[in-house]
């Protein structure tokens, strides 16, 4: 076994195989004992420390220390120092190359221990002896201490104090600054020198009655120290001193708590008056507080504002001096209004400018540190829980992007502090712009005959039209016989209508292939066409039949007869015609007819109306297109009454009487006018007569007897005379 201590790295080398890490020689006579080891170590001495420790460019902050080396191969050195009077552990220096070294951050007029340990490869010598040294001298770093001032008499002061906590040196006096007004500057207060250690004065030929302010300061050989925080005493014989150690502290937006210490004089005291102001409004309140409580809360403040805070304490022959002025600022809190003046616009299809005012100056309770817009789309009850959210800075404006075309958004705006959110503003309701549609849905398109196509579609779906639809365009064109649109043969027409959704097209080419698509439009243009169809026309159809006409025959009852003449291009052999007719605008009777035959005879037809009547001429290949002639029967008179006839008391002397219009089929023409005839029952021979417009289907009579039955009657009349009575309409008046 073989083993080689080395003191300063402790290593131990066990038969040239393993090697431990020894923390200190414990452990070797723990191994001896335990192992049965033969150990042998060698010891190697420490370093020797630097010698002839010096210090140089003494400074109140900085000095240099210098050393000679304790061996020849010192690698680094190690300074360590501390105060004297610090009972920590010394701080240490390390990794220095040379042999001096300036140490800086040092306290004035100190006294410190300085050190210096060498290091080697092997380990680190001991501590170089101690050297003690004194730092520089400052002016002192701080003010006097515990500043009191009592009055002896009306016109005499007593103030005293304590040494200046950093006096940075040999303090050589002291001057005490006094004046009765503290905002003229300190070099026009009066003031009095103290020389040498004493740490009191008295101040004599004052004015009685008056508060003075004081502030003492401490110099040296270097200058002088701050002044002291200002102190004030009364000239008033029996009045309290000034209370001591004000402090107010925010302890939420709306409270301050007030802590002091009690004059000397305490037992004279009967109670404390505490004054207070807001900066921004600039009113002073005040509270009363009664010994020998030494802390106020301050309630019911205003968020974020300075507060100014001074107390007096006040004894049976009056109030003291006022202590100096406390600030403290409350911590801000949520706005409690919301912005003003909240307003939107659309700029385009998805986006929209927001803009505000600031909460009112006096409900922001703080720097507004910036806004929130929430905005959500105006449907199915949504609210402000599923909006979303943009923050901006502190500006008035927010442009919202990326919004759904044509659709209304509700939108609120939040201001916020550090401290939390406003209420939100009312909602506005902004709609987005229009944009064009997309396409139309289930386009069909069938061919009628040769030149006529019909095509039906239904409108885009309610979120993909953009807008208000105003019409469709159908666009067709020849295609080739690849299917492809001859270049320059496309054509549209307009149905002018958002609501329609069918479109005939005529005039086009027998036999011919067409594509056609439909598009939807909006203010902003047309949006997409629908995916195109094709659809081929039939072949040549007969043109219209020639000269139609029809003619009254027969006068009672009315008979028309309808003629025509074969058309000009049958395109074929004509097999029959079709005939519709009937009253314009209503439903028409469809008659087949036989090549050969070339008029019809109506049944019966009615007084004063328009009938039309349409032929087509039919080939092998399908009907072709159709000749229209219309025919206005003459008017006769009314075969029918008014109908409805009623009569509602307006009063205990007059009456509305109401009518519709004769049936249809018994108007016989136009109704021209009405006549109203009416009298007592008891007294027929006495009848009023009334004529009324053709436009009125009303008429308030009045001047009639109260409690009295009367009878109406009514008829029509067209420009061929009158029609029959209405049956008699019997009313009674009420009486009182």
């Amino acid at each position: 076994m073989k083993a080689v201590f080395l003191c300063g790295n402790k290593n131990l080398e066990m038969g040239g195989v393993k090697s431990l890490r020894l923390k200190n020689l414990c452990w070797l006579v723990f191994l001896s004992i335990i192992l049965n080891w033969n150990i042998f170590v060698n010891c190697t001495a420490l370093p020797n420390p630097p010698s002839k420790l010096s210090a140089s460019e003494i400074t109140p902050a900085s000095l240099k220390l210098s050393w000679r080396p304790g061996n020849a191969d010192d690698i680094a050195y190690v300074i360590q120092y501390k105060a004297k009077q610090d009972t920590g552990p010394f701080r240490e220096i390390q990794g220095i190359n040379n042999t001096e070294y300036k140490i800086e951050k040092m306290q004035a007029y100190q006294l410190y221990e300085f050190r210096v340990i060498a290091v080697t490869k092997t380990s680190r010598s001991l501590p170089s002896h101690t050297m003690e040294i004194v730092t520089g001298e400052l002016a002192p770093g701080s003010a006097p201490r515990n500043v009191q001032a009592r009055p002896h008499s009306t016109q005499t002061i007593v103030i005293d104090w304590q040494e200046p906590e950093i006096p940075n040196g040999i303090i050589q006096g002291y001057k005490v600054f006094y004046t009765t007004n503290p905002d003229l500057p300190i070099v026009l207060w009066s003031s009095q020198d103290i020389t040498g250690d004493t740490k009191m004065t008295t101040i004599s030929g004052l004015t009685p009655d008056r508060t003075y302010t004081i502030c003492v300061l401490a110099y040296s050989s270097m200058g002088q120290g701050p002044l002291s925080i200002p102190v004030q005493v009364m000239t008033r014989q029996g009045v309290p001193l000034q209370p001591r150690n004000l402090q107010a502290k925010a302890i939420s937006p709306n409270e301050i708590e007030i802590t002091w210490s009690a004059p000397e004089d305490v037992a004279k005291i009967i109670s404390y008056t505490l004054y207070y102001n807001d900066s921004e409004k600039h009113t002073i309140g005040h509270h009363t507080i009664y010994p020998p409580t030494t802390r106020y809360k301050l309630s019911e403040l205003i968020p974020d504002t300075v507060y100014n805070i001074q107390l007096a304490a006040r004894s049976a022959q009056g109030e003291g001096a006022r202590t100096i002025l406390v600030q403290e600022k409350t911590p801000e809190f949520t706005p409690t209004a919301p912005p003003q003046s909240v307003s939107g616009r659309p700029l385009s299809h998805n986006s929209i400018l927001v803009e505000w005012s600031p909460p009112p100056a006096n409900q922001q309770n703080g720097n507004i540190a910036g806004y929130k817009v929430l905005y959500v789309i105006n449907e199915d009850g949504k609210t402000e829980v599923e909006a979303d959210v943009m923050r901006v800075g502190v500006v008035t404006r927010a442009q919202l992007e990326n919004l759904e075309t044509w659709a209304d958004y509700k939108i609120w705006v939040v201001a916020f502090t550090a401290a939390g959110d406003s209420p939100m503003s009312p909602p506005i309701i902004v709609k987005t712009h229009e944009s064009v549609p997309n396409d139309p849905k289930r386009v069909t398109v069938q061919e009628v005959n040769s030149t006529t196509i019909y095509v039906e579609w239904r409108p885009p779906k309610a979120k993909d039209r953009n807008g208000i639809l105003r019409g469709y365009y159908v666009y067709y064109a020849i295609v080739d016989e690849n299917g492809d649109p001859i270049r320059g043969q496309e054509k549209f027409v307009d149905t002018n209508d958002g609501n329609k959704n069918e479109m005939v097209i005529t005039g086009l080419q027998p036999a011919t292939r067409y594509q056609v698509s439909v598009a939807a439009y909006t203010r902003k243009g047309d949006g997409v066409r629908s995916k195109p169809k094709l659809v081929s026309t039939k072949g040549a159809v007969p043109s219209e039949p020639r000269n139609l006409v029809a003619d009254l025959v027969q006068q009672e009852p009315l008979v028309a007869q309808v003629s025509w003449q074969t058309p000009d291009e049958p395109n074929g052999k004509i097999e029959s015609y079709k005939l519709y007719w009937g009253l314009k605008g209503e439903i028409y009777t469809q008659v087949i007819l036989k090549a050969h035959q070339q008029s019809f005879f109506t049944p019966p037809i009615d007084q004063g109306e328009t009938y039309e009547f349409r032929v087509l001429a039919k080939n092998e290949v399908d009907f072709g297109e159709r000749a229209v002639v219309e025919l206005v029967t003459p008017d006769g008179v009314p075969q029918g009454a008014p109908q409805n006839f009623s009569a509602v008391g307006l009063s205990e002397t007059a009456v509305r009487l109401a009518w519709d219009l004769p049936a249809k089929k018994l108007r016989n023409g136009l109704i021209t006018m009405y006549q109203v005839n009416f009298y007592r029952l008891v007294d027929s021979i006495n009848v009023e007569e009334l004529n009324i417009t053709a436009t009125q289907t009303q008429k308030d009579i009045d001047n009639l007897l109260t409690n009295t039955d009367y009878v109406f009657q009514i008829k029509a009349y067209t420009e061929k005379g009158a029609g029959p009575w209405s049956p008699r309409l019997q009313y009674r008046t009420f009486g009182k």
